[in-house]
């Protein structure tokens, strides 16, 4: 009953200053291309975590300290098979999980032999054809109960999330789980996917509290403005402070791939 633990949490950060205005079990749309960098205090001084951090508002300058998504070897790895033809035993991510299973560890998602590896392979396989022949669902869409509900479920996995984001103080998306969902709505140019925001910044949060309690444009900030298309602030904004949509096609994906397959797998 993990899952129910994190329930726990949740009730008490929604008991604290360190909680959200919205539920957050509720996924956001988002463009992937927009999705750069990734969130290093996943990793470092006070960890982030995709479930027992859920719904949380952080203080501080975690945000300032990010890592180009690109820096991933999982998701470069991704993205050299489907989009370069690079097989997947020439990617840095196989050959890191064979020589680091050599060493008794355990890696890529679990794997601890060149057998799991294989199987990983096809994993990733077979989800980026369901992806490009089905589109991209939600957990929610995927298995038809809400994600409260799969959280009480005793069979509860945690690898049963949308992928993860936190969000700055001026509302840029870090990333947080996901690589190979993620990777794959990028090589396959996805308008949008849907995310689950687990931690925001505070100063971001202060910004979504005054849009939601104004009652026209003019009462709010010129920095607030500037946010009202922005897709965690389009979810709780009543109709009449909703932007026009602009009808510019959307422009190409902004990561830097590197010039070749080569520069992209060093």
């Amino acid at each position: 009953m993990i899952g129910y633990w994190y329930l726990l949490g949740l009730l008490y950060r929604h008991l604290s200053p360190r909680t959200t205005v919205t539920s957050p079990y509720a996924v956001i749309r988002v463009d992937p291309s927009t999705i750069t960098n990734r969130e290093k205090a996943l990793y470092v001084d006070e960890p982030i975590d995709k479930w027992a951090n859920m719904g949380e508002v952080r203080g501080g300058d975690w945000d300032k300290s990010v890592k180009p998504l690109i820096s991933s070897r999982k998701y470069r790895g991704v993205i050299n098979h489907f989009e370069n033809d690079i097989p997947w035993e020439e990617t840095n991510i196989y050959q890191e999980s064979i020589s680091r299973i050599q060493n008794g560890e355990t890696h890529w998602n679990g794997c601890q032999t060149l057998k799991d590896v294989e199987q990983r392979t096809q994993e990733i396989e077979a989800l980026y054809q369901t992806i490009r022949n089905e589109g991209f669902k939600s957990q929610e869409e995927l298995h038809g109960k809400s994600i409260r509900r799969l959280l009480l479920n005793p069979l509860f996995d945690r690898s049963m999330t949308d992928p993860t984001v936190c969000i700055d103080r001026d509302g840029g998306l870090l990333f947080g789980d996901g690589y190979h969902r993620l990777a794959i709505a990028t090589v396959l140019n996805l308008d949008e996917i849907a995310v689950r925001v687990v931690v925001r910044h505070a100063e971001w949060q202060e910004i979504r509290k005054g849009v939601k309690q104004v009652e026209s444009v003019d009462e709010l900030s010129e920095r607030s403005r500037r946010h009202l298309d922005h897709p965690d602030i389009r979810e709780i904004i009543p109709d009449e402070l909703q932007p026009v949509e602009s009808v510019a096609t959307k422009d190409e994906p902004s990561h830097d791939r590197g010039d070749s397959a080569t520069s992209i797998n060093k």
